[in-house]
């Protein structure tokens, strides 16, 4: 029941983040695995830096539209049974190359990183909030993208979506 209270409450608090229109074409992110786990128990050290309720997944930006990209933004917010919190802008975790941000059509850049919590977050499942945007080379419109990745709770196979 609590955990059910706990998801309803955290559904409410989304409410605010109504995503930005989804252009046809542009930035999109994809995971792999498509579905991670999410560890809430335990801890991971990564380096000397214990982590906890952690994953670990790939994250590859795509440029799906036909010119050219700058990256301006990437927010990351973190969802689930405890306090919500963010990493803030994490742009720069992709190496573009010598690109200064930049992605051509068709081209997508990647990286693969252990996600987690220096603290206990106390969650029970894990969402996280990607709030990407970019401006198109040629005509300087910008565009805006919101995509939610879903954790799957280790043992439990709770998430946001199956509380």
């Amino acid at each position: 029941m609590r955990a059910r209270v706990l998801a309803l409450v955290c559904m409410v608090a989304l409410a605010p983040l109504a995503p930005p229109a989804l252009a046809e074409e542009g930035v999109r992110l994809t995971f792999s695995p498509a579905r991670p786990v999410f560890h809430a128990e335990g801890t991971r050290q990564v380096g000397t830096q214990a982590v906890y309720g952690h994953s670990q997944f790939a994250t590859t930006m795509t440029n799906t539209g036909p010119e050219p990209v700058r990256i301006e933004s990437v927010i990351l917010t973190s969802i689930g049974t405890g306090p919500r919190s963010g990493l803030g802008d994490i742009k720069d975790y992709w190496n573009y190359g010598n690109q200064d941000r930049r992605i051509g059509p068709g081209q997508s850049v990647q990286f693969n990183k252990t996600w987690g919590f220096t603290v206990d977050p106390q969650h029970d499942w894990l969402s996280y909030i990607f709030d990407v945007c970019w401006r198109e080379a040629a005509s300087g419109r910008r565009a805006c993208a919101r995509q939610t990745l879903d954790l799957v709770s280790e043992g439990t196979g709770a998430s946001r979506t199956n509380p």
